[in-house]
């Protein structure tokens, strides 16, 4: 594959979420630079001296915990003040959005402190904390379990102090 086309790949799956597929346990070991890099840290915005990142992980070992892909973020305060940060996640389903109509709902507003140069991080141990993650989709489904999958989000109304 030519260098030009293998940077036009990564840079397509860098600026758009909803290309991905679900996962299943074989696809997390397969080699697949598109699958990879949304599996790497991606900047979704710096702000009065934070950064906020997200990536996409699988969690569940699809015995006691069934497995699903989940958005997790990364808060990183690169200052020495405190910071508060709240914000309302607007979700995309199948290039839909799907809380619009209700954005306002306290379910789609957050607010977490950092303390100086904090970093937070989510994993699959966040998701009692529904500021840290974006649940995506199940890897695999049962009957009756609607098959959407998160095709973009937005963190609206982002203020800093």
């Amino acid at each position: 594959m030519k260098l030009a086309t293998v940077l036009s790949i990564v840079f397509l799956a860098s600026t758009t979420f909803g290309n991905q597929n679900p996962v299943t346990t074989s696809e997390v070991n397969t080699p697949d630079p598109i699958r990879e890099l949304n599996r790497v840290w991606q900047e979704y915005t710096t702000l009065d001296g934070v950064r906020i990142e997200y990536r996409l992980i699988t969690c569940g070992d699809g015995v006691n915990v069934r497995e699903q892909n989940i958005v997790v973020f990364r808060f990183s305060n690169q200052t020495s003040d405190q910071k508060t940060l709240s914000w309302k996640t607007k979700l995309f389903r199948d290039g839909e959005c799907m809380n619009c109509h209700r954005i306002d709902d306290s379910e789609n507003m957050h607010e977490i402190i950092l303390n100086p140069n904090q970093i937070l991080e989510s994993d699959c141990s966040s998701t009692k904390d529904q500021s840290l993650y974006i649940f995506d989709n199940y890897v695999k489904y049962v009957p009756g379990m609607t098959k959407t999958r998160l095709t973009d989000f937005e963190l609206t109304d982002l203020t800093i102090n």
